[in-house]
């Protein structure tokens, strides 16, 4: 998982868009466009019906106005021009609705839907180009709810992810028939409303933000895992066949919970893992600095990450276990917590000029190797390459220097990591 405080974030994405962190926020249904992997266009609508979390974003009470009552007999018209209406498609639906056309109107009928979920439409087009905006009316019994002309938004064309990297953390460790619980790293790319599937099975959500799966019977020392993803509007956005650091193994027969090791070094915000075992709910016991963990990123009964929270001050730091727990004295793991402070001049960027970037390292005066990467090498040049490892320089002022030029005027991503602090665990 990547450290993301120094970043610089470019590019229009499905959950900003249609959560309503760009144009139109405030409206209950939004829509966007996005070309598929079969190279056909898509409209992707949602229609909110929900004041819980909504892809990532929490309802407030300025935004409740926002947030439609569906719960009696619903109709959803979209119209579109003639012939995008005849070459449209509707593909996804909420379950149990219908739809069917008529002239230039693409119309949805379905039974209610309730307060604690949101509406989802994709259309797709063989021939044609999503429109640029499309009027919808919702209309509940006969009472319209809503009505206005929507702005459709262009996303990148779909691309399948197949790695984990900064999408989700599993346990490097895992046997048949256990039950694993995992939270999504970012929302952005993976929306709460989609499903998880892993070695086959389903996932369940079990928190606003946290899934769990029980793992087959079937599974055997040796197997691989499978991570797979759909978003809401049904189109596969992960498709891992084989997750590259988790491996299955035979559940061992322990007794008591405990704590064993945990990941040596790790930036603030950042995963950590802590190894040991954790029959049940056990790991819920297990205290840093004294204090209970929250959250944790993803858990087993070998295995569990948890973030190092965004208020701890770099140095050392204690794991232990709460002995109501089954924890006794012995179980304890030390770790060190580093941060990172980043200073560039965005104003030199944008007029085409080059500038420092410097990064110091807290925490520690050992000299620390980092991983930099450059995401936008169309909007910025870094010194030393778009992918770099970087040993910092040590000593009080642990720092490294790298100098950039802007190329072209826009938002610009450089990220950097721990280059080698793997999880103990998997040994």
């Amino acid at each position: 998982m990547r450290y993301k405080e120094f970043l610089f974030c470019a590019g229009i994405v499905l959950l900003t868009i249609l959560a309503g962190a760009d144009k139109g926020k405030g409206s209950a249904v939004r829509a966007a466009a996005r070309e598929n992997t079969n190279g056909q266009d898509a409209l992707l609508l949602v229609v909110k019906a929900t004041q819980s979390v909504l892809l990532g974003e929490t309802q407030s009470s300025a935004t409740a106005s926002a947030v439609l009552d569906l719960q009696g007999t619903t109709e959803m018209r979209v119209k579109l021009d003639e012939k995008e209406a005849e070459d449209a498609t509707a593909v996804i639906v909420p379950e149990g609705w219908t739809a069917r056309k008529e002239k230039s109107e693409i119309i949805l009928t379905g039974r209610p839907i309730d307060n604690e979920s949101n509406a989802y439409v994709r259309l797709n087009f063989s021939k044609a180009k999503c429109p640029k905006d499309a009027k919808v009316t919702v209309s509940r019994g006969n009472q319209k709810i809503f009505e206005d002309k929507i702005e459709v938004f262009r996303l990148p064309r779909v691309i399948v992810r197949t790695v984990l990297e900064d999408v989700l953390t599993l346990s490097p460790k895992v046997s048949p028939g256990e039950e694993l619980t995992f939270q999504p790293l970012d929302l952005t790319q993976t929306p709460v409303d989609g499903n998880w599937m892993i070695s086959g099975t389903p996932c369940r959500r079990i928190e606003s933000l946290r899934y769990s799966v029980r793992l087959p019977e079937t599974l055997k020392a040796g197997d691989s895992m499978s991570v797979q993803y759909t978003d809401p509007w049904g189109e596969k956005l992960i498709d891992v066949s084989a997750a590259p650091d988790t491996r299955v193994v035979d559940l061992p027969e322990e007794g008591k919970p405990r704590i064993v090791n945990c990941t040596p070094r790790a930036f603030i915000e950042n995963s950590l893992c802590v190894c040991g075992w954790f029959p049940g709910n056990t790991y819920t016991g297990i205290l840093l600095d004294g204090q209970p963990v929250n959250p944790f990123t993803s858990t087993s009964s070998q295995v569990v990450h948890l973030v190092v929270p965004a208020a701890m001050q770099p140095g050392r730091h204690l794991l232990t276990g709460n002995s109501a727990m089954g924890f006794t004295a012995a179980d304890r793991a030390e770790f060190l917590v580093l941060g990172v402070v980043g200073e560039i001049d965005q104003d030199k960027l944008w007029k085409g000029q080059s500038t420092p970037m410097r990064l110091w390292v807290r925490g520690t005066e050992e000299p620390v190797e980092l991983r930099i990467t450059n995401h936008t090498p169309s909007i910025i040049q870094l010194e030393g390459g778009d992918k770099q490892l970087i040993m910092t320089s040590g000593g009080a002022d642990n720092k490294i220097v790298r100098s950039v030029k802007g190329i072209h005027r826009g938002n610009f991503e450089v990220t950097y990591e721990l280059a080698a602090e793997p999880c103990p665990c998997a040994e």
